[in-house]
């Protein structure tokens, strides 16, 4: 290839040339070049350069051998600056035998052969740095040919020069690119010729089934004169931007389509409330063209009286928070109606432009008047429930009157001069009446649970023992009937567990009366056993089977709902509402347990049922005092009794005064507090439960007091509760401790030892795990009390033990008439008081016989029918005349012994 290039050409094109002729002189070279040598000119080749040929043999390099090298690669070396190497290669430039040699600086070395590449010349660094550049740099002449490009352009360097003097037509032809890229080129290159201008653009070039995206510029390169010498094209792959650009005017269509197509009320308002934008669907619900509605106030929207605080309520609260959510009340354009738009509004702070808020709503104006609806209907439902539960209660109270009245009447004639048949309308009639009773009872229990009005105590007590007890009272009831009542307990007789016996034994009741209700002949057996146990948690399963008539497969479900028994023959032969078993089943749901019935007809059910209890390893009996206690240490200590009972008076004040105590013994808490006001004393020890002031309000009085000395006085309560509740409620008004009825001389005598050395009356009371509950001891079944405490109590003092003994058989006495005369008015509130009373003493004396018939008659009394409680009250009453004739009779013999 012979090329013909001007001088000019040659210093721009190539930075290291040099010329010469075919007898190897030196004609010119490049400035470069003569930055290293003074002269060159004329100059043999060989004088001048060493050849380092490392690719080829090393041919002899003479005028005759010259021809072999053109187009070969060749690497030559400065004589004088050995440490500079060009690679390059020798073009024929025309038919006059001349010779070019052009090549790059690709080494500086030491003499050793040492790179040193920082001695680069800096022309050569500028290169190096441009073809680093990530952009699109090239030179064009005016006639559009590269002179020069970099490496961001076409990175493969023969091809580089390949490109030089050829034009954007035969490069693209080269890389397979559309020629419409080149004749773009050629018009903006034209372009910038005839107006000097820079011109910008973007490229799209087609890269293996993609796209590759350019921004390019055409720079023109002006002379001293102002006419263009060259244009630099320059440019940078936009490719990424342009993909983000792409998918951003897509997420803008989507998000516009969102605005337009949202079933969401969208809109925007400034700080001053001025609507800026409204997507269709608000105004839709509004009725408004969007250019009625945009640039007004919101506040034309709002009702009169909501605009009155909505700079407080909204636009000061998101200026503050930066969001805000809520309901507006709006007014459609047609005015009609007020709507409900519930609303989630965000201020979008910009800081390049005004604030503004970006709100989105939802129309729940139907949900906003269902709800109205639907309070007006609760509260209407509540009324009627109110008025239903307020109807119960009356119609029991005056039903109950009247039946009271007529079992009252039939217990009258009973008691006259009666014949046969007479006799047998009069009990008919009072187990009619009983039935009637037993059915209200049953209505308001069912109504109170569906009410959620059921409250569950939770106290200690002996499981094995209270199914004993409740068997206990069904056997007249199966005796009558030739039934055999079987116990099968497979529990501990010491078990004792945290709970509701009351209701337990509601549940065991209703079990069992159905269970000899529907038995005619064979046995009923009823058992318990553990069958899970986890440190203080047990779940005790129960189970009441009977040989009776059996149930139905398909009648099994109904027994279980209110009103419904197996079925109408049932109802017929047997009685009853149907709504024992449905109580039942909602009791043990609502103590966490479950019941189920298996049934075969003719042979008998089985009802088994479990409940989760907690153990109490607390809760037991009372062990002996072996050591002497020096009960001296409470010698003249000043002590205010607070005891309505006149038993409990007398020996509390007597048992103080054996201590070596002064006491006084008042009967109320107003009485207290008058006393504690006149004199000063040490201690006060009062029964929460009495008349006129009890003793939680009668120790509120005191901790006000005015006098510090009197408000922290030492207070100790008598109680028989150990519900977590009521001890909560003696710490709230700064009781020092409690002690458990019954309580032994030691107990006493520990509890007052202990809070007189306390200074401060606000100390804790004593945790109720702490505290030894004692269980009443069981006495031999054939006596009918035990007198030993009362004997303690004396301490063998004849007068004392007299004077007590005395004191029960006037109270005892008197109090039975007092709680005849009340069942007779049906007045079971105060039968519960006087029980109440009459406890303590009882429980003294260890008449353990009427231990459950005390507790039905004081606190479980509104459970059981009339005819239950009549039996209860004369069981007692029968007993407590038994007790008192024996205490006249034996009572010289009692003291002697």
């Amino acid at each position: 290839m012979k090329l013909t290039f001007s001088q000019e050409q040659l210093n721009r094109i190539f930075p290291y040339h040099l010329i010469m002729d075919k007898d190897l002189s030196v004609l010119s070279c490049s400035n470069n070049i003569l930055n290293f040598i003074d002269a060159i000119n004329n100059k043999s080749f060989l004088d001048v350069f060493n050849i380092k040929n490392i690719d080829h043999p090393k041919d002899a390099f003479t005028p005759d051998t010259l021809p072999n090298f053109i187009n070969r690669p060749l690497k030559i070396q400065l004589k004088s600056k050995p440490q500079l190497i060009i690679d390059g290669r020798f073009e024929e430039l025309s038919d006059n035998g001349q010779f070019l040699f052009y090549g790059d600086l690709c080494a500086v070395t030491n003499d050793d052969g040492v790179l040193f590449e920082n001695k680069l010349p800096e022309l050569e660094f500028y290169q190096y740095i441009i073809n680093e550049i990530p952009s699109d740099i090239a030179v064009f002449n005016v006639d559009r040919t590269y002179l020069f490009v970099n490496s961001s352009v076409e990175p493969d360097p023969e091809i580089r020069k390949w490109m030089v003097n050829k034009k954007d037509e035969d490069y693209c032809i080269l890389k397979n690119i559309p020629m419409s890229i080149a004749l773009n080129r050629k018009r903006l290159f034209e372009n910038v010729l005839n107006t000097k201008k820079i011109k910008s653009w973007e490229e799209k070039i087609p890269n293996e089934g993609e796209a590759n995206y350019y921004l390019r510029s055409f720079y023109p390169v002006l002379d001293s004169n102002g006419d263009v010498k060259q244009i630099i094209r320059y440019g940078v792959n936009i490719t990424d931007r342009k993909l983000i650009e792409e998918q951003l005017v897509i997420n803008e269509k989507r998000y516009r389509d969102l605005y337009a197509y949202s079933p969401a009320l969208i809109y925007t308002h400034n700080l001053d409330g001025k609507l800026l934008s409204c997507n269709p669907a608000i105004l839709n619900i509004l009725g408004y063209r969007e250019e009625d509605i945009v640039d007004t106030d919101i506040q034309n929207l709002l009702p009169v009286y909501d605009r009155k605080n909505i700079r407080r309520d909204y636009f000061d609260k998101i200026i503050k928070e930066g969001k805000s959510k809520g309901i507006f009340r709006v007014i459609p354009k047609q005015g009609n109606k007020v709507l409900y738009l519930y609303y989630q509004n965000y201020l979008v702070d910009e800081s390049d432009s005004s604030s503004y808020v970006i709100g989105f709503s939802q129309d729940i104006t139907d949900r906003i008047n269902t709800e109205k609806k639907l309070r007006m209907a609760k509260l209407a439902t509540e009324n009627v429930a109110k008025q239903k539960q307020i109807f119960l209660a009356n119609m029991s109270h005056e039903i109950r009157t009247p039946i009271n009245g007529i079992l009252g009447l039939n217990k009258l004639l009973l008691k006259t001069k009666l014949d046969i048949q007479q006799e047998n309308y009069v009990k008919l009639s009072s187990e009619s009446i009983n039935n009637l009773l037993i059915i209200i009872n049953d209505i308001l229990d069912i109504e109170k649970i569906g009410f959620g009005k059921i409250e569950f105590e939770t106290n200690p007590f002996n499981i094995s023992d209270k199914v004993l007890r409740t068997i206990q009272l069904f056997q007249y009831k199966a005796k009558e009937k030739d039934l055999e009542l079987v116990f099968d307990n497979n529990i501990a007789a010491d078990f004792i567990v945290n709970g509701d016996q009351y209701r337990f034994a509601q549940i065991m009741s209703n079990l069992l009366s159905n269970a000899i209700k529907f038995t005619q002949t064979g046995s009923i057996t009823v058992s318990m056993s553990v069958i899970n146990e986890m440190q203080n948690k047990v779940m005790l399963e129960f189970s009441v089977r009977d040989t009776g008539i059996g149930i139905n497969e398909e009648d099994v479900l109904k027994i279980f709902k209110p009103f419904e028994q197996a079925s109408q023959s049932i109802t017929r032969k047997y009685g009853g509402t149907g709504l024992g078993l449905s109580i039942c089943k909602k009791l043990i749901e609502l103590l966490d347990g479950s019941i189920n019935v298996y049934s075969q007809v003719g042979k008998g059910s089985e009802f088994i049922f479990t409940i989760p209890f907690e153990r109490n390893y607390v809760y037991k009996e009372e062990k002996n005092q072996s050591s002497v206690i020096n009960y001296s240490k409470l010698r003249d200590k000043k002590i205010l009794i607070g005891e309505d009972v006149e038993l409990n008076q007398f020996l509390i004040k007597n048992l103080l005064e054996s201590w070596g105590c002064t006491v006084d013994v008042v009967d109320n808490g107003i009485r207290i507090i008058e006393m504690l006001t006149l004199s000063d004393y040490d201690i006060i020890l009062m029964d929460i439960q009495m008349p006129v002031m009890d003793g939680l309000t009668a120790a509120k009085h005191i901790r006000g007091m005015d006098d510090p000395t009197k408000a922290n006085i030492p207070i100790l309560a008598f109680t028989a509760s150990v519900m977590q509740e009521d001890i909560n409620k003696y710490r709230n008004v700064k009781m020092n401790d409690f002690i458990l009825k019954p309580y032994s001389d030691e107990l006493l005598h520990e509890k007052l030892i202990s809070v007189l050395n306390v200074n401060d009356p606000a100390d804790v009371l004593t945790n109720v795990e702490n505290e030894e509950v004692s269980n009443e001891p069981v006495v031999s079944a054939s006596k009918l009390y035990d007198l030993t405490e009362i004997r303690s109590l004396s301490r063998n003092d004849e007068k004392i033990f007299n004077k007590i003994i005395n004191m029960l058989i006037s109270t005892l006495s008197v109090e039975a008439e007092n709680i005849k005369s009340s069942a007779m008015d049906n007045d079971w509130e105060t039968v519960s008081g006087i029980v109440h009373k009459i406890k303590t003493s009882l429980i003294h004396i260890r008449v353990d016989s009427l231990k459950d018939i005390i507790l039905n008659l004081e606190k479980n009394y509104n459970n059981y029918d009339q005819e239950s409680l009549n039996s209860f009250v004369d069981e007692l009453c029968n007993t407590l005349a038994e007790v008192v004739g024996c205490l006249k009779n034996d009572i010289d013999t009692l003291i002697e012994g």
